[in-house]
């Protein structure tokens, strides 16, 4: 028990997790939870684009940055710079449309404090387009959070709950997504 012991206080890795649940504008449960035929996972969802109709999964991302590195690239553009977030990533997980807790491995345990980012994705079906970053407007994720996995624990949990402003359970006929109005726009998503 001891050995085990000291090995944990030892670790120079840890664990970060995320639980997540969507609910619509009302606060109803879209996944997990509400209608348990219609929301066993977020991945064949209708919503509307310029072309009508249009099924889409909605994926979870988690985002670990380097908060010193993020905290001068803010200051960066500021003052007109080129920032980057991606030069600050630490490790990055996009977890799959049927899931609903997801875990990044190998983040590296130090004094100093991470950044924890939520992204959601939409993935429209059935054409070419690419998976992309939905507007904060349209689904409200929780802002950064500054966290740290002190040295001799293994995890860190995050519960989050994602609203889902442009989805109305009780009204899918009118309560869809916009998924061409719900895109992240290029300079939103760099800064």
């Amino acid at each position: 028990m001891g050995l085990l012991f000291s090995l944990s206080c030892g670790a120079n890795t840890a664990i970060v997790e995320l639980d997540w649940a969507f609910i619509d504008r009302d606060g109803e449960p879209i996944f997990p939870g509400g209608a348990i035929l219609l929301n066993r996972d977020t991945c064949a969802l209708t919503g509307q684009d310029q072309n009508g109709a249009r099924t889409y999964a909605l994926n979870v991302a988690l985002v670990i940055e380097d908060l010193a590195c993020a905290e001068a690239d803010e200051v960066e553009a500021e003052t007109g710079g080129a920032a980057d977030p991606a030069n600050c990533e630490i490790a990055r997980e996009l977890f799959d449309c049927d899931r609903a807790r997801g875990a990044i491995t190998g983040v590296p345990v130090v004094d100093e404090p991470y950044l924890m980012r939520v992204e959601v994705w939409a993935d429209p079906q059935g054409a070419d387009e690419p998976a992309f970053e939905v507007d904060t407007d349209c689904i409200a994720v929780p802002g950064p959070r500054t966290r740290r996995v002190e040295g001799g624990r293994i995890t860190d949990l995050a519960v989050y709950q994602l609203v889902a402003n442009g989805i109305e359970q009780d009204d899918p006929a009118s309560g869809q997504l916009n998924l061409s109005a719900c895109r992240v726009s290029d300079s939103d998503a760099t800064g």
